[in-house]
């Protein structure tokens, strides 16, 4: 009878682990929805698509096209992404990011030549943006142009057309400008609940410990007891 209360009280403990893949986040805990958490993936996106324009930064300079003129509000030389979203401090993460691109299938480093991407006609080309293809709704100031990926090491990127569906690719990084999005793995901030109320994100490894303890303690009182010694 103790071990069914015990898996009852693991189950009132324990939540509900099947969710829906996107999931509204709060990163100050104020109840309102500025990332969205994408489970299936374990990524955080900043709901604000065009981040850079919001904060009134200063334009970027064009160094490609009519070079030395101001870029439009939001828009960025591909070599000054990466230093905006590392210099960002949001929701107590420090580890925020641009959308990078992912490998096709086949291959296995960066040998892919531009070829095989130049031709995607969707937005289901391979970058963590196609992630996010069909729920741009649930995300603010969505600009029309293009946007672009960063990935480390990598001598060349994508130019993603969100609001078109369209994906490109070039070597001349140096070249190249365009919005971005912001994201970072894992989750962050507080979980913002149907009835507007907030609830902290648990650290990564809250749960497993509590699975662990009750594991534990369920081990334990499965034991068998020893009977004492018999009166005499």
């Amino acid at each position: 009878m103790f071990i069914k209360r015990l898996f009852a009280l693991a189950i009132v403990c324990v939540p509900v682990l099947s969710h829906a893949q996107f999931e509204a986040r709060s990163l100050n805990g104020d109840g309102t929805t500025d990332a969205i958490y994408d489970a299936a993936h374990n990524l955080t996106w900043l709901r604000d698509a065009n981040y850079y324009a919001t904060l009134g930064l200063p334009a970027n300079i064009s160094n490609h096209g009519n070079v030395g003129e101001a870029l439009p509000p939001g828009v960025l030389r591909y070599t000054n992404t990466a230093s905006f979203a590392d210099g960002l401090t949001l929701g107590g993460a420090t580890d925020w990011r641009v959308p990078g691109r992912i490998l096709p299938p086949g291959y296995a480093d960066e040998s892919c030549p531009l070829r095989c991407l130049q031709t995607t006609a969707s937005i289901g080309g391979p970058s963590e943006y196609s992630f996010i293809q069909g729920v741009l709704g649930r995300f603010n100031n969505v600009a029309a142009g293009t946007y672009l990926t960063n990935s480390p090491d990598w001598n060349w990127e994508l130019m993603v057309d969100l609001v078109g569906g369209h994906t490109g690719a070039s070597d001349e990084v140096s070249l190249m400008s365009g919005h971005i999005m912001i994201v970072r793995n894992g989750d962050t901030g507080y979980a913002v609940n149907a009835n507007g109320s907030v609830t902290p994100v648990p650290e990564p490894g809250t749960w497993a410990m509590l699975l662990l303890g009750l594991g534990a303690l369920l081990a334990v009182m499965r034991r068998p007891v020893r009977a004492g010694p018999g009166l005499a």
